[in-house]
């Protein structure tokens, strides 16, 4: 359907709602238009959008932009970033939509049985599965991937890729609107850091960069020098370099990647003064050196970093030797601000607080484990300031570990996860957006674990990787989560091999791998092991011959 016929359904629409009135009158509808289906809350920044795009889209769009379509086009990028795709599959996404619907969720069947955002007929699914944009948008995207297998969807023409899932009998009206799209596509948000919900650091902090393809794994080695290694296309892994040894750490290292202004940074406690240090590379350039963040505060345990997509920030948190929690942060990859306290009615234990990006509900969110044992969390939406307390998932529960979080943005469903005091037992905790938290649940109480826990959002299959270091022989167990349903259980997989502290965890959407990383418990050495499209984990394999620190 092209944005001609959307305008004169809009017209309808409009209609519909003076036939509302009418009725109260007496007078009696001859037809009466289903209004739109929500794509989602619209906000601020939606309106911000609309109006920033009607002064650069062009053609029929000149001027066609609003609040509630720039909502639609938000809710099909994010679902795309969710995925772990990149931008130009967001644009494919967003073209078709708004060609057949003109970023309108449209409930009225005005052609055979098509409706929603991509027009999609009652063989692709049920009429609200069809209207509800992150399911559609999916359904779309896997079809996408269906007729594109290894990734050729990416060199393309986006116009034919439109076409060929679509099958339209007006094939033409898609390239005309791939240049739209890309504006909108620019204009909406940032990416999720693959996200702030893929990935998890412990002793290792690892990160994938969508636009090198390179992932990259820092950790502190022995005589508490941050080094790095990375790999770019899952070429064999470089050996350890050192990013600036000018400087001494303790704790682990945290890294984050901001996809809008291309910058990598990783950040650091120092092991003699406390104060927390940042390095950053943007693309294609050398690493910068350490870069003190403000010397009047001092830290203990390791940093919590995630990128915040609404605000395009990257968000950095320490607990300070008086068990407060710190907060600063950077937008568009300036300056850091001032660290800030956040509300001091909790003492935090020393460690690492986790945090997590919801893209649906434009929130940042942290977590941490107060000397009590007890894992609260705090968040902050679109950019404003962070709740005035903090608030216990659960407080009948205790734990030993620092949690982990991932987002997991199909089924909209938050999880945490975190080591039990007493029995070393994993439990974890979820809330589904605009629902209460569950309450802490163990996953198999059959299971000891020693350390915290790695948790990533893997896009290829909508599930929760989960890791854990077993308490008795120290291997690595994994279990997960499909399509936020029952948890698989967990599995001991590559016995003999033994690991210490907490492993670290990242999704490469490019090559749909989930990624565990983690240091040997004899020798200190990083090790790997993957999972692609759902398979078994592979075998382990040793990154370089630098031994580390574990944290």
């Amino acid at each position: 359907m092209n944005l001609h016929l959307r305008r004169r359904l809009s017209v309808l629409v409009l209609s519909a709602v003076t036939v509302a009135g009418a009725a109260a009158t007496g007078a009696v509808p001859a037809y009466a238009a289903m209004p739109n289906r929500s794509c989602g809350q619209v906000t601020s920044a939606d309106s911000a959008v609309a109006d920033q795009l009607n002064r650069t889209l062009t053609g029929d769009w000149a001027g066609a932009m609003n609040p509630y379509r720039a909502s639609c086009a938000r809710a099909i990028i994010n679902t795309v970033r969710g995925l772990g795709l990149s931008d130009r599959a967001s644009a494919i996404a967003v073209t078709t939509a708004m060609v057949e619907s003109g970023l309108e969720n449209n409930p009225n069947v005005l052609d055979h049985t098509s409706v929603g955002l991509f027009q999609q007929l009652d063989s692709w699914g049920s009429t609200e599965n069809r209207l509800d944009p992150a399911w559609s948008t999916t359904a779309f995207i896997n079809e996408m991937l269906r007729m594109y297998p290894n990734n050729s969807w990416q060199s393309a023409q986006i116009g034919v890729v439109c076409q060929a899932v679509q099958r339209s009998a007006y094939p033409a009206r898609y390239p005309a609107q791939v240049a739209n799209a890309l504006k909108i596509v620019n204009a909406i948000g940032s990416p999720t850091s693959p996200p702030a919900s893929s990935m998890s650091s412990g002793s290792v902090s690892t990160v994938y960069n969508p636009d090198t393809r390179t992932a990259e794994a820092f950790a502190i080695d022995e005589k508490g020098h941050m080094q790095h290694a990375y790999s770019t296309d899952r070429a064999k892994w470089s050996e350890w370099i050192p990013v600036d040894d000018r400087f001494e750490f303790t704790g682990g290292p945290a890294a984050v990647y901001n996809p809008v202004d291309k910058v990598t940074e990783v950040f650091g406690v120092g092991a003699k003064d406390g104060v927390m240090s940042h390095a950053y590379m943007f693309n294609g350039q050398g690493w910068s050196g350490f870069v003190t963040l403000r010397e009047n505060y001092r830290f203990v345990g390791s940093p919590g970093v995630v990128y915040n997509a609404a605000t395009d920030a990257i968000e950095v948190f320490g607990i300070g030797t008086d068990g407060v929690m710190n907060h600063t942060y950077n937008l568009k990859a300036g300056v850091y601000q001032p660290w800030e306290s956040l509300p001091s009615d909790r003492k935090f234990a020393a460690g690492r607080p986790a945090a997590v990006y919801n893209p649906d509900t434009l929130t940042a969110e942290v977590f941490a484990r107060d000397r009590d044992g007890i894992v609260a969390h705090s968040w902050s939406t679109n950019g404003g300031v962070f709740q005035p307390r903090w608030w216990d998932i659960d407080n009948s529960f205790r734990f030993a570990s620092d949690p982990a979080v991932a987002y997991n943005p199909v089924n909209k469903v938050t999880e945490v996860f975190a080591v039990g005091s007493a029995e070393g037992m994993m439990s974890h905790a979820y809330v589904f957006n605009g629902q209460p938290w569950s309450g802490w649940k163990p996953l198999d109480n059959g299971f000891r674990f020693v350390g915290g826990p790695a948790a990533v959002y893997n896009g290829a299959t909508n599930a929760i990787e989960l890791f854990g270091i077993g308490q008795a022989d120290g291997a690595m167990n994994h279990n997960y989560n499909i399509n936020a349903g029952p948890w698989n259980g967990w599995e001991n997989f590559k016995p003999g091999w033994a690991f210490s502290g907490t492993p670290s965890a990242v999704y490469e959407p490019d090559f749909k791998a989930a990624e565990v990383f983690a240091i040997g418990s004899k020798d200190g050495l990083v090790s790997h092991s993957y999972t692609a499209n759902g398979q078994p984990m592979s075998d382990w394999f040793t990154i370089g011959s630098t031994p580390f620190k574990v944290s």
